[in-house]
């Protein structure tokens, strides 16, 4: 299960670009490269993510005792399967293995959490496991910009005023098997966070710019930015764990170079780089990705821009 959360990167690298942090799309095209058909096929790679979302912030900021806390958590959660799966329909539990709890809690200073964001998915994990659904790993998304990202992924790290906090949910995430969950909007990292060409935004890249770190040479943003994410991880001392990207795509209006040509090709790019499972020079490995902005939303608040409908 994944909690949709907002778009883009925003806050601490590039105090400038915000992004709402109201829930939109519950579904989203699920890009697995470890998953397969019910025919046993290897192919097709993609499948869609059930519909599934669940909105635990409130429960935290209104909910002061911890026996009402988990009693709301659980209601919330037999909600939740209720109103996403028909009584009659018995759900695979490959389909249900994740649930995100909150969303992006440090990526903007606008929004410091009012609860403990540790404590909040501790209390989850034991409310799923007294629910019988301990095959149900606990995590949150985070925006790119938790990690200080430098020109290089090598130099990556957290920064210093959430480090604290980041470093607890690493040891939960690390302890509980779950994975780090990391939305992308390369568009924003390259135009204002690392200041490159847009070109470089694109796996089929036709500029010169390339960028070297050790025996790694990278040609495209979200190999890395993923790099990146993946070395500021390592050097916090986690070198094993998992990272799902759960959120990338491409907004066709309301931003600089938003359009639905530019769209198109950096879709084509994502599904290809993703269904040849060659991974990343850090880590060369199939990777998991949830693609993202595929329809327009006419309903989605615009608070940060316009790109939040498309």
């Amino acid at each position: 299960m994944h909690m949709p959360s907002s778009k883009g990167n925003r806050g601490r690298n590039n105090r400038k670009s915000k992004s709402s942090k109201t829930s939109r799309k519950a579904t989203r095209r699920s890009v697995d490269p470890s998953s397969s058909n019910t025919s046993g096929s290897s192919s097709p790679l993609m499948h869609f993510s059930p519909p599934m979302a669940l909105n635990t912030t409130h429960i935290f900021k209104v909910q002061s005792r911890k026996r009402d806390r988990r009693n709301a958590l659980k209601e919330s959660i037999r909600r939740l399967y209720h109103n996403a799966y028909p009584s009659w329909i018995e759900i695979p539990r490959r389909y249900d293995r994740e649930l995100t709890v909150g969303t992006e809690p440090f990526s903007n200073a606008l929004y410091v959490p009012k609860y403990d964001v540790v404590d909040s998915i501790s209390m989850m994990r034991d409310v799923l496991d007294e629910m019988d659904l301990g095959h149900v790993t606990t995590t949150i998304g985070h925006g790119v910009d938790v990690f200080n990202i430098s020109k290089v992924p090598s130099e990556s790290g957290l920064h210093d005023d959430i480090k604290g906090m980041m470093l607890k949910l690493l040891e939960f995430f690390n302890k509980t098997g779950s994975p780090f969950v990391v939305n992308m909007f390369p568009l924003q990292t390259v135009r204002d966070v690392m200041n490159y060409p847009i070109e470089f935004t694109f796996f089929d890249n036709m500029s010169n710019l390339t960028i070297t770190d050790g025996n790694a040479t990278y040609t495209n943003a979200v190999e890395l930015i993923y790099d990146s994410v993946e070395s500021g991880i390592i050097n916090a001392g986690y070198p094993n764990m998992k990272i799902v990207i759960g959120e990338i795509g491409w907004p066709t209006d309301g931003y600089p170079d938003a359009y639905i040509k530019n769209a198109e090709r950096f879709n084509k790019g994502l599904l290809k780089f993703i269904a040849s499972k060659q991974g990343t020079p850090l880590r060369p490995r199939p990777i998991e990705a949830y693609l993202h902005s595929l329809s327009d939303e006419n309903k989605f608040l615009t608070t940060f821009g316009a790109y939040q409908r498309h």
